[in-house]
Formats: structure tokens, C-alpha cells, sequence
């Protein structure tokens, strides 16, 4: 069958009766390249619905298929459609809608990315015993095992069930008749309590800088990543999110920033000392500063991990977030205009003179940043 599906010649344009549904070919680097749609049906406002059935490497089973569909149409519905195929039509539709609203310029200020990068991680790690089940299958408890078992914190299981969420509101939007309610009745249990931020000694930042290349206690190499942001005091999504073509080597500034209007694509100066860890990333072949080994972005679910590891070898207890106090802390005690380092943290200021009238300089960020060691 399989060097006969080869003499096909373009099977997206096969012809099927009226009425029978459809059978597109998504090109030979697919697994499944046959996807197959329901026959079109119309909701009341009179908007056209084409309810994808399902995937197959074989064009003359997805024929079949429809043969069946229109025997029972539920049962094609539940039955062919994997987990993993359900998320490939649902970020690709994501993907899509984020296109037109960017063409549009109907985008939000800080939207950069067509969903959360945490719904990839979680699909790629803590859900990978779903891809291939079913979806007419799947019940709350194949979740609820995952959200137990997940070793991650409360923002990795929350995630989990937001994706299952997205999933099953996508499906019921093709036409499938899922109950969302295996999803809803999901416990996630309560959110860790925070604790204060604390911020690291003098004697521990010593301590990262002795460590800088010691791959015992740094396999993966980040204890770089921890001293810039312990030296420039950004959010760590924004460091992972620095593009390089924003970061100007010669002014010592880098331009970036998330969250609020005060901190979105802000001047953030580079330290002196850290400068160097900066050039060594530098790569102009490179979107992100930061990647990992295989050359692809460090996601913070990911970095997090490893920012652990490094603190639990150095017997250290910080979070990521303890450098950017840190640095917050240490523009302070040197005096620094609360002005200018309100706007190197990208933290509103609510002066109108201040906030309209009055103009800080690249040299002036660069000058705050280097006033403490």
C-alpha cells in the first residue's frame, strides 16, 4: 500500500461525492499526512463548521474512515483524533489567529508569543503519556495522575490543567463532543506561599564568580546567566527573552523587558564586570542571547530547574528572583536616584515631572549599574 500511496500525484486534489467529507494531504514530512473533515455544517448564526476527524499515513484508510464516519458519525469523532494530534491543530490555530491579529495590529503591547511557552513544556514533558491516547478515551484521572505525580511546583500543575482546558475547548470548537467536565473537576491543590525575597551576600555572589566554569558544580553552564542578572537586575524572563540585535556592546545597553509599560522594551545597562559574560554570548547568527547547548531558547520552566541545581551544589537557598532584589537592593544603598534605578527595574513612576519632563541618559544607567560591585 504503502509504494502505491507513492504513485498518487498531488491527493489533496482527489475528488470525493458532495457531501462526503474531505481528505487533505499535509505534505511527506507528516507521519499522518491524511487529514480528514466532516462533511460542512452550519451553526445558527449560519458560520460554516468542519470538524476534523482525525490523521493517517494511508490515503485509502482515511477513505474509509468517512465510510465509516457516515455510518456512525460519532464514533470516527472520539475515536481518531490522539491527544497529540488535538494540540498540533490547537497551537497551530493559535499560531494562526496570533498572525492575523499581529497583521491587524489588534495585539496587546507585551503579547510577543502566540500562547504561554509553559503549555509547550508541560505537552512536552508531563503530559508525553497522553500523545498517543485518544481523546474519546482520556478521563479525569489520566490527568489527575500527571498533576500528582508532577515533581514542579503549583505553576507546572496549574498549567497542566489549563492545557487540558485549552484542548478540550478547542475540540468542542471542531465540532467534537467532549465533557469539559473531565478537565473542571481537576485539583491542582493551593499555591506554594511565597516567601520574602532574599538577597544574596556579598560572600555568595564571591562565591558564583569562583565557580564560573566549574562544571562540577555547573553542568550546564548558566552561573553566567545568574551574575548578569544578578549585575542588571531584570525580571529572568526577560534576560532568557533578550534578542541580540537589542544589545548594543559599545553603549553597554541592552533594550527589553516584559510585564508593564515601565518595563517593556526599557534601557537596561551592563555592568562592567559582566560585560565579558555578555560578549561571550554575543552571537549575531543568534536571535537570543541566551540558548541552550542545542542552540534553542532557555525557557525559564527549564532554567529554573537548573538555577536549583546550581544553588542546591553551592548550598545556597535563592530564587531567581533574589538577584533582581539583590540588585535593587544594591542601587539603593549607594545612593542611587530612586529615579534612575526605578527605570533601570522597569518599575512605574507615578512623578509626573519625573515621569514626562525629566530625561535620564544611556551614561547615566551605565553609571548607576557600575556604582556598586
Amino acid at each position: 500500500m504503502e509504494n502505491y500511496i507513492k504513485k498518487i500525484k498531488n491527493p489533496k486534489r482527489l475528488k470525493l461525492p458532495n457531501g462526503f467529507g474531505s481528505i487533505s494531504y499535509l505534505g511527506k514530512n507528516r507521519r499522518r499526512p491524511f487529514m480528514m473533515r466532516a462533511p460542512s455544517t452550519y451553526d445558527e448564526y449560519g458560520k460554516e463548521i468542519r470538524p476534523i476527524l482525525g490523521y493517517t499515513d494511508d490515503y485509502y484508510d482515511a477513505y474509509a474512515q468517512l465510510v465509516i464516519y457516515h455510518e456512525n458519525p460519532n464514533q470516527l469523532k472520539e475515536d481518531s483524533l490522539r491527544f497529540s494530534d488535538l494540540f498540533t491543530l490547537w497551537s497551530e490555530y493559535k499560531k494562526k489567529r496570533f498572525l492575523e491579529l499581529a497583521q491587524k495590529g489588534k495585539l496587546k503591547k507585551n503579547q510577543k508569543v502566540p500562547y504561554a511557552a509553559n503549555y509547550d513544556s508541560v505537552y512536552n514533558n508531563q503530559c508525553k503519556a497522553l500523545h498517543n491516547k485518544k481523546m474519546g478515551e482520556l478521563c479525569s484521572n489520566d490527568f489527575q495522575q500527571i498533576i500528582d505525580n508532577c515533581e514542579q511546583g503549583y505553576t507546572t500543575r496549574k498549567y497542566i490543567k489549563l492545557l487540558g482546558g485549552q484542548l478540550f475547548e478547542h475540540a468542542n470548537y471542531l465540532g467534537m463532543k467532549l465533557d469539559k467536565q473531565i478537565i473542571e473537576r481537576l485539583e491542582v491543590g493551593s499555591a506554594e506561599k511565597s516567601t520574602k525575597h532574599k538577597i544574596f551576600t556579598d560572600a555568595e555572589i564571591q562565591k558564583l564568580w569562583d565557580n564560573l566554569g566549574n562544571h562540577e558544580i555547573d553542568p550546564n553552564n548558566i552561573i553566567d546567566i545568574i551574575l548578569i542578572n544578578l549585575y542588571s537586575g531584570m525580571r529572568p524572563t526577560e534576560l532568557l527573552e533578550m534578542e541580540i540585535p537589542k544589545i548594543d556592546l559599545q553603549s553597554h545597553i541592552m533594550v527589553g523587558g516584559i510585564k508593564t509599560n515601565a518595563g517593556i522594551d526599557r534601557e537596561i545597562p551592563i555592568h562592567d564586570k559582566t560585560l565579558p559574560l555578555v560578549k561571550k554570548r554575543y552571537n549575531l547568527k543568534h536571535k537570543y542571547l541566551i540558548l541552550k547547548k542545542d542552540g534553542t531558547p532557555l525557557l525559564y520552566r527549564h532554567y529554573l530547574d537548573l538555577f536549583k541545581e546550581v544553588m542546591s551544589n553551592l548550598d545556597m537557598n535563592h530564587t531567581p528572583y533574589d538577584c533582581r532584589s539583590t540588585t535593587a537592593t544594591k542601587l539603593y544603598n549607594a545612593d542611587v536616584d530612586p529615579l534612575i534605578y526605578k527605570l533601570i527595574l522597569g518599575h512605574d513612576v507615578s512623578d509626573v515631572t519625573e515621569k514626562h519632563y525629566v530625561k535620564i541618559t544611556a551614561s547615566q544607567k551605565v553609571e548607576a549599574i557600575n556604582s556598586f560591585d
